[in-house]
């Protein structure tokens, strides 16, 4: 209910990848109430009889009303039947179906009052500490250190399940919650055959497309290789309709070339062998076409990919044609990449005449920006997905540099806000002083004149 009434009013929060995340905000409050509480209790005010009760009354009734959960749940799931019904058609038994449901319902009922009674221990020795304390029998200072100990003793027990290699509840096989960093990357990353072969290619740029699982799914390529796929939670709309369209059930190997995938991930059917196949018909980071095609809007523009020559020719929707000028086409001329970075991406071009370039990088106008010999350039969308340029004749060091302005902005107000909170400190930190000064003279000056008298 917590999470759905943020779900609802908080401003942006239904923007979440998981808004279950809101189980941090209670989390990180109670724990908050809990250390201020202690605070007035133990070195605040002092206990009385009646605050007490109130710690009392207040822990019986909510162990009272979990007792009540305890008794009257009946710790199903809402996807019991299906797993019943699955587990009966492979046993082709409704009854071992029916036993696993039970089985799971008396381990969660465990499971509760096990945490139940855990949970019940702990407050006892809570309040006895704090009752002890009230009595006079210990000092704050001791009820702090045994109440210390007994939350870190917690922490303790509960983090231990986590280095555990014992069987989960549910499962067959050990379910180990921490695994450690190299024994994690040598199971789940290390390189095959074809890894290897590929990182011995050290041209700074291109990719790699995986067709041994899902290549949308997976993530192991992208650890090794730059690739076509992988995986993230929120990809742009632009490169999912190529995905959709171009490179799932039917690949064109057009698009492929266009995404400079100089690699593929196959599987040999001869051997049965994973190896690494080169495409040399990949176009490389960039290059220059030969004339540009200008259609009407962005679904002609990913309609005409599949059916056009992208090696020879840029297709542009009409609202980029004012940055575009028709190349005039010369074999001579040429662009190649010199440095690739993740927030920089620098070319070099040498044309004899106008020519038009297309890099295969993924079109973001909010802070992608473009420079011809150090000066804005205004470069467009081209194939739908990736980004083009018209480059004047000569020789020209081109850039795209990745500055949002939201950064921008945000570093600015930091520093500022920085300032700002260090004057202030330094101000409350001269008051103080100063104040302090003053009262030594005042109290020097009365004692002087309190022994002048005398």
């Amino acid at each position: 209910g917590f999470n759905t009434f943020l779900f609802e009013y908080l401003p942006l929060y239904n923007k979440f990848r998981s808004p279950p995340f809101a189980q941090v905000i209670p989390q990180l409050t109670v724990g908050i109430s809990a250390a201020l509480a202690l605070q007035q209790l133990l070195f605040g005010v002092v206990i009385k009889k009646t605050d007490f009760k109130k710690i009392v009354y207040t822990s019986v009734g909510l162990f009272a009303l979990l007792g009540i959960m305890y008794v009257m749940m009946d710790y199903s799931y809402s996807q019991d039947n299906e797993i019943a019904q699955s587990i009966s058609q492979q046993a082709k038994s409704e009854e071992i179906g029916r036993a696993v449901i039970a089985g799971l319902k008396a381990d969660r009922q465990s499971l509760f009052g096990g945490q139940l009674l855990r949970a019940l221990g702990l407050s006892l020795l809570s309040i006895g500490t704090l009752f002890l304390y009230y009595k006079n029998k210990i000092k704050a200072v001791v009820a702090a250190i045994i109440l210390l100990v007994v939350s870190t003793l917690d922490i303790t027990l509960v983090s231990n399940n986590y280095f555990s290699n014992d069987k989960g509840p549910y499962l067959n096989a050990p379910q180990q919650l921490f695994i450690p960093a190299d024994e994690y990357g040598s199971s789940n990353f290390s390189p095959n055959a074809a890894n290897t072969e590929i990182l011995k290619d050290k041209d700074p740029n291109f990719r790699v497309f995986n067709t041994l699982d899902n290549p949308y799914t997976e993530s192991k390529t992208s650890y090794f290789h730059k690739s076509v796929g992988g995986y993230h939670p929120a990809k742009l709309r632009i490169y999912q309709d190529i995905i959709e369209r171009y490179l799932s059930s039917n690949i064109n190997h057009g698009i492929l070339n266009m995404l400079n995938t100089k690699y593929s991930i196959e599987q040999d059917s001869q051997t049965g062998q994973i190896i690494a196949k080169k495409n040399t018909d990949a176009f490389g980071p960039c290059w220059l076409v030969k004339n540009v095609t200008i259609v009407d809007d962005r679904v002609a523009a990913i309609q005409a990919l599949g059916s056009t020559n992208l090696k020879d020719t840029a297709i542009v929707d009409k609202s980029f044609s004012k940055n575009v000028v028709q190349p005039q086409w010369d074999s001579a001329s040429s662009i190649k990449m010199t440095k690739f970075d993740n927030d920089a991406i620098e070319y070099e071009a040498n044309c004899n005449a106008p020519q038009f370039a297309v890099f295969s990088e993924v079109f973001y106008p909010l802070g992608w920006n473009a420079y011809i010999d150090g000066k804005k350039a205004d470069y467009c969308n081209v194939n739908y997905i990736l980004r083009g340029l018209s480059i004047p004749a000569g020789k020209h060091a081109i850039k795209f540099v990745f500055e949002p302005t939201s950064v921008k902005k945000g570093i600015s107000i930091m520093f500022i806000s920085s300032i700002i909170i260090l004057i202030v400190l330094l101000g409350g930190l001269y008051m103080h002083f100063r104040k302090e000064m003053q009262d030594s003279k005042k109290g020097s000056g009365g004692k002087a004149h309190g022994d002048g008298v005398a």
